[in-house]
């Protein structure tokens, strides 16, 4: 989940930076950003559930960071801020469900006695990846480029992606 908060924090906090700075875009365009992002994930959000209904959790997951991977991908080599602004919406639709999910599953794997910590516990580790998710991109910024270090976000969509049959199986585990 810190992994899907530093993507989803990065792009909350980068795209209208990346809009304005990397793409030329006018002002106005380029405030939308985060408002397209924010847009998206709530649609992401409110469908999760529905998506549940279809699929497994760590299918979701998997499908989640697939989505936020490619959307992050598009945005941050796109030629134009439209192009940018299709890439951010799709990033925040897929990044939407990562977190509930894995909140969901951590949840599930700990059980009625120990939900409440479980749950306390990896949206505390998760928060870390909002505080430094915006900080990490701005640093790989200054090194490569802005558009370099957003795409280093879709790499750690990726990742999200890879890890949700991991976290699959370990929900099929009995708590300890």
């Amino acid at each position: 989940m810190l992994l899907a908060y530093v993507v989803e924090n990065a792009w909350q906090s980068w795209s209208a930076v990346h809009l304005d700075t990397s793409l030329g875009a006018a002002p106005g365009l380029a405030s939308s950003a985060p408002a397209v992002f924010a847009a998206a994930a709530a649609t992401g959000r409110i469908s999760g559930n529905a998506l549940l209904a279809r699929l497994r959790p760590a299918q979701l997951l998997v499908a989640g960071g697939a989505v936020a991977a490619v959307g992050s991908l598009l945005a941050a080599t796109a030629g134009n801020a439209w192009v940018a602004l299709v890439g951010i919406g799709i990033a925040g639709l897929g990044t939407s469900v990562c977190a509930p999910t894995i909140i969901s599953m951590a949840g599930a794997w700990a059980g009625p006695e120990r939900r409440a910590g479980a749950i306390s516990t990896v949206t505390t580790i998760a928060y870390l990846g909002f505080l430094l998710g915006p900080a990490a991109v701005g640093a790989a910024s200054s090194v490569w480029s802005l558009p370099a270090a957003l795409a280093g976000v879709a790499v750690l969509a990726v990742v999200v992606a890879l890890l949700g049959p991991v976290a699959g199986r370990a929900g099929t585990r009995q708590p300890t």
